[in-house]
């Protein structure tokens, strides 16, 4: 199969700046931006092309079999390799020195080198027409906007120029969305009273339930487990419907248990200034509910100190007492049927 030298161009054009090696993964991935009509069909037989093409132009394949993929015909390299004169190529086309950059891309003029120059020279021309005054929008958006790829952005971002802090998503005028957390906005009645996040879906289900009769929380809100050490930015947007000025906790008591609601606390409490802190009367109820000799064996595990400190005095000891004799007591412990008198 024969493709066209601008097929190549525009294949060549889309490959990582950041990988002098390139795996087969961001192959297809490069021939699916620069030749979308070709990710069903032929696609190996026109990825296999292109290949062909660029290695015309001084990249390396592989020198032996084992490292081309034979599962299907044409083989396919399991990775291309960039020369070095490729690169410095691509770097003749803008001089960062005496470019004139916008205001915000200044401090670019300090490198002699300018990894990434086409992403910085489109972000360069949307600053330049009129991106400083764009709303504010969520960054998958400004991505697709800037540089027609809605997640090229997200590892943009991770650059050392965003790194170092010389730049911000700030000034791209746009915002990390946090995944959804599902949650329920409290009955009348519970505004203002404090919000609660659950880890497991099952235990939320149980208290939402029984929130509705009882309007103990201004909202129920669904943790994730682990994921709410990234998710909890979503509270915010909650916080704006069912406003709250305290966020309970509550969720398993193991090690791992206790970390999700410490390591998110500290963010919180600087996001949003709001305190978050572990439901006391439903570890009150849990503990009631579940004797000893139900704990469920668990690992060694140890409290470290700031863990440790973190913890209300009433319910310290008796959680030091279960992680560290290695036991766990699940969350799902707790029934409606347990929590049918808990005062509002």
């Amino acid at each position: 199969m024969k493709v066209t030298k601008a097929a190549i161009d525009r294949f060549e054009q889309a490959l990582s700046l950041d990988k002098h090696r390139i795996p087969i993964e961001l192959l297809w991935d490069a021939m699916a931006k620069a030749l979308p009509e070709q990710i069903a069909g032929d696609s190996r037989q026109t990825l296999h092309a292109l290949i062909t093409g660029i290695e015309l132009r001084g990249f390396s394949l592989p020198k032996t079999k084992k490292l081309f993929d034979h599962t299907a015909q044409p083989p396919l390299p399991k990775w291309v390799q960039q020369p070095e004169k490729a690169n410095d190529n691509k770097n003749i086309l803008l001089d960062p020195k005496t470019y004139l950059w916008a205001r915000e891309l200044t401090f670019l003029a300090e490198g002699r080198r300018l990894p990434n120059y086409q992403q910085w020279q489109m972000l360069d021309n949307w600053l330049k027409s009129g991106g400083r005054n764009a709303p504010i929008v969520p960054v998958r958006e400004r991505s697709f906007e800037i540089f027609n790829d809605e997640k090229l952005l997200d590892e943009f971002s991770k650059t050392q120029p965003f790194k170092q802090g010389r730049i911000a998503l700030s000034v791209l005028r746009c915002v990390i969305t946090p995944e959804p957390l599902a949650w329920e906005k409290g009955p009348s009645g519970s505004e203002l009273k404090p919000g609660l996040v659950v880890e497991n879906s099952a235990t939320w289900r149980t208290l939402f339930l029984w929130n509705r009769d009882n309007g103990a929380y201004s909202s129920v809100v669904y943790g994730g487990g682990n994921k709410f050490s990234q998710t909890w930015q979503g509270l915010e947007l909650i916080r704006e419907i069912a406003p709250f000025d305290l966020i309970l906790y509550f969720g398993d008591v193991d090690y791992d248990g206790l970390m999700i609601p410490f390591r998110a606390a500290r963010n919180i409490h600087e996001s949003l200034d709001v305190s978050l802190i572990l439901d006391i009367e439903l570890y009150e109820v849990l503990r009631c509910a579940v004797p000893k000799n139900r704990w469920c064996k668990n690992q060694q595990r140890t409290i470290n100190d700031d863990l440790l400190n973190w913890l209300p005095a009433k319910l310290k000891d008796w959680l030091v007492e279960v992680i560290s004799n290695h036991f766990r007591i699940p969350q799902e412990g707790l029934q409606r049927k347990h929590i049918a008198d808990i005062p509002e």
